[in-house]
């Protein structure tokens, strides 16, 4: 099963967990206004109560590092490329479609899961061509 896409698109709508912004939003605390990425009980910053935190679009971001996996269990894509990116003050890692490359920019492509079968969905990068 190597070399097949491995995932499957949902669009930038739905990580597929309860509680969970849109793929291309960040989580944000009103009380201290800290953002980032990944779910977490309380802001990492104030502590401040899950209850309160809104989300905030994300836009474009940088990549900072990229990596490309060779060898991958059967039921996920291969090469399975990755790449570290930072949005403003919100970093990530996330598979990458195509070729990045350090300073590259990048946009959300939506959501997809990474094992068949998987309900949690994760998200895609891809890299902005010509300002598009």
């Amino acid at each position: 099963m190597s070399g097949g896409d491995g995932g499957s698109e949902t669009g930038a709508d739905d990580r597929g967990r309860d509680g969970d912004p849109p793929a291309d939003r960040a989580f944000v605390c009103r009380e201290c206004g800290r953002r980032w990425y990944y779910t977490k009980p309380r802001c990492p910053d104030c502590g401040g109560d899950p209850s309160v935190h809104g989300t905030e679009e994300l836009g474009a971001g940088e990549v900072r590092a990229v990596t490309r996996v060779e060898v991958t269990p059967g039921d996920v894509r291969s090469p399975n490329r990755l790449a570290l990116a930072d949005f403003d003050d919100v970093g990530l890692i996330a598979q990458v479609d195509g070729d990045a490359a350090v300073g590259d920019r990048v946009a959300f492509a939506g959501s997809f899961t990474l094992r068949e079968g998987d309900g949690e969905r994760q998200p895609r990068l891809r890299v902005i061509e010509d300002g598009k």
